[in-house]
């Protein structure tokens, strides 16, 4: 009986220490993924969020991290940076981030089941990763596209990685 207990302490203990690393190392790989993806710097960051549905044959999913930040260090960033534009967002990434609709038809959002809250004042940035680039993005039968919204109200990023 004795043989078993201390047997299974040990083990505890790794399977313990196993899980606490994956969870560091899930948070040191979003951090990566966002500063490659976007070219910033984001040290100072808190991961809220991170989901990734990335895998199988084609590696098609959608990964979205949210990374909150205490001080406006990212906002002085992202005002230099020509690849970001100040909200208003434009009618593709209105439709790719949130959906729109009228009358006559409704189309996206094209994030899967990842609901982005509203921002109303804030900065965007999409990064077309398709290689045709020559159709409007909306009316491509795939989708490979980075999308991050940052909300300058809640100093809150949302990163979002679609493959289709």
């Amino acid at each position: 009986m004795k043989k078993r207990i201390k047997f299974k302490i040990p083990l505890i203990g790794i399977l313990l220490s196993f899980t606490l690393c994956l969870n560091a190392c899930s948070s040191a790989n979003a951090f990566t993924i966002v500063s490659k993806s976007l070219n910033i710097d984001i040290s100072n960051a808190e991961e809220i969020s991170h989901k990734d549905s990335h895998g199988g044959f084609h590696n098609d999913g959608i990964t979205y991290i949210v990374l909150k930040f205490s001080d406006d260090n990212l906002l002085k960033q992202l005002r230099e940076n020509k690849q970001w534009s100040s909200f208003r967002l434009d009618d593709n990434i209105q439709t790719l981030a949130y959906g729109m609709s009228n009358d006559d038809k409704s189309i996206g959002p094209f994030l899967g089941d990842i609901e982005l809250p509203e921002i109303y004042n804030g900065y965007y940035c999409l990064i077309d990763r398709h290689s045709d680039k020559e159709t409007n993005i909306l009316e491509r039968s795939s989708f490979n596209f980075t999308l991050a919204l940052y909300d300058i109200d809640t100093k809150t990023l949302h990163f979002c990685k679609v493959d289709t």
